[in-house]
């Protein structure tokens, strides 16, 4: 579609929660002109659509991605624009792709060696350069991450770091935030975000909070220590006056743990003095992240690179071998390998630890083991989860969707993801539509995470605002995607714009790209 273009007979939803409306929307050089209930004149030959009906919303905005390298590698983006995303945040968990400095360059050249991808910036700047030049079919946006600021300064080994170690990451801090990370995010459960203290993670926050930029952590713990990981990320955002708190996908891990969910939201509720939380949640109840990060602390104190090295010793393989075998076989019925580069177990992808050793007749310790040793950074997805409290928590009206997932194409060259990578925003819709009217649940994908990271001129459908647009049958939506058959295209999203590029039409991407890399 060109670049001048009206969109007829749309039951707008806006974003900002307000009813639908039959509208007429005209758009121009990739922003919204004029918004109408009457019949809007124009030139003849300005092109006119009509949406029959369909739902016409804001862009939905992922409020928790990964794509920062995988948006380089498959700019089309298929899994995400699929679902009506135009906006992803990344740089999540405390893991961004800058600042790099030769502390840390080999170890993420290493991560990230599957996606073919030459990490040859520093900074935030260099890097948005870089999303620019493969013209991304969404925009992407990024907080600037803990681990990797720590380990610009002091690698990946160090426990305990000195005060000139935090005054320097601060620095460096501060360089990326003045050119253009959204904030500030943290990974206390990896490496090497799991050495740090309060008073270290504090001294960061001082520097997040002179730009007032919203601080989002994956918590220390989401299971036995959740109310107390919790406590600490209000505590320590209200010690540092930083006044925007986001809680990365929010959860309560194992099933003993189920019940601290009432005490969760009741402190999440609690007004705070100068602070506004908020949080984000994937609509399925199994979770996803590095294999590594499931286990006992010998390998969850160690990046994936060095518990390879660790694994490729016999004593190190004996001792972990000996850890793994004092998990009980819950733990592997609960355990789905989601993706490896191994090829003996690329076959097995999708299938439980349990399921994988009754089929080939090994231990899956030692299938574990294998994984670690041979393929690092082996991704796993563990069932641990309440169906009723992942419903509970996306009916919050400060809980947003965020996928947990990188962009991926329909193909598998860049591995498999989670079913979550392209069918989240169906569910969360489905899900939460039970509790809310479609339009409370538009915001909560729209205006909501645009103001929890400041993203100006997005998630409504004002004029003036940019055209992240996206027409939608709410009675065909459906999430298709499973572990067998991840990459499935979710049903029910019929077109979707970014920056007034048609980049998603009827099932199939258009190949026209309009999305960038947008700073803060």
């Amino acid at each position: 579609m060109s670049a001048e273009f009206i969109i007829q007979n749309a039951n707008l939803i806006d974003g900002a929660g307000n009813p639908p409306r039959l509208s007429c929307i005209h758009v121009k050089n990739g922003r919204i002109l004029r918004i109408s209930q009457d019949h809007l004149a124009a030139s003849p030959d300005v092109e006119r659509m009509d949406a029959e009906g369909l739902c016409l919303a804001p862009g939905f905005i992922d409020a928790h991605g990964h794509s920062d390298i995988s948006i380089i590698a498959a700019p089309e983006a298929e899994g995400k624009i699929s679902q009506g995303v135009t906006t992803e945040i990344c740089g999540n968990c405390g893991l961004s792709v800058f600042p790099i400095t030769d502390m840390n360059r080999e170890h993420l050249e290493t991560i990230y060696r599957s996606y073919g991808v030459k990490l040859d910036w520093s900074g935030v700047r260099e890097y948005a350069a870089k999303v620019d030049s493969v013209r991304p079919a969404i925009n992407i946006a990024s907080l600037a991450g803990h681990n990797t600021l720590r380990a610009a300064v002091c690698g990946y080994d160090e426990k305990r770091i000195s005060k000139e170690s935090v005054s320097r990451m601060r620095v460096l801090l501060d360089g990326q935030l003045s050119s253009g990370a959204l904030g500030f995010s943290t990974g206390l459960l990896y490496v090497p975000g799991i050495f740090s203290d309060a008073e270290e993670i504090a001294g960061m926050l001082k520097t997040n909070a002179k730009f007032a930029r919203p601080y989002a952590t994956h918590l220390r713990s989401e299971g036995d220590g959740l109310v107390e990981s919790v406590e600490e990320a209000i505590t320590l955002c209200r010690r540092s006056a930083s006044p925007r708190l986001h809680i990365s996908h929010l959860k309560t891990a194992g099933r003993r743990n189920w019940g601290k969910l009432d005490r969760v939201i009741e402190i999440l509720r609690t007004p705070h003095p100068s602070l506004d939380v908020s949080a984000d949640r994937y609509p399925y109840t199994e979770s996803m992240t590095n294999l590594s990060a499931y286990l006992p602390s010998l390998f969850r104190e160690m990046d994936d690179v060095r518990i390879a090295g660790f694994l490729s010793l016999d004593d190190g393989w004996n001792r972990g071998l000996s850890v793994l075998s004092e998990l009980g076989p819950e733990f592997w019925t609960a355990m789905r390998l989601v993706a490896t580069s191994l090829p003996e177990y690329a076959c097995f992808q999708g299938m439980k630890f349990d399921e994988m050793s009754k089929l080939i007749g090994k231990d899956p310790c030692r299938i574990c083991l294998d994984l670690l040793r041979d393929a690092p950074s082996a991704v796993a997805a563990s069932s641990g989860m309440s169906e009723e409290n992942m419903r509970r928590i996306i009916s919050l009206p400060f809980v947003a969707c965020g996928s947990d997932e990188s962009c991926r194409n329909r193909d598998y060259g860049l591995g498999r993801s989670h079913p979550r990578g392209f069918g989240s925003f169906a569910r969360f819709i489905n899900v939460a539509s039970v509790a809310m009217p479609v339009e409370e649940v538009v915001r909560k994908l729209t205006s909501l995470p645009a103001g929890i990271f400041g993203l100006r001129g997005r998630g409504l459908v004002k004029e003036g605002y940019a055209a992240d647009l996206v027409l939608f049958a709410p009675d065909k939506l459906k999430d298709n995607a499973s572990f067998a058959d991840p990459h499935r295209i979710s049903d029910g999203v019929e077109k979707v714009w970014v920056n007034g590029v048609l980049s998603w039409d009827s099932g199939e991407a258009t190949g026209d790209r309009g999305g960038g890399f947008l700073k803060a």
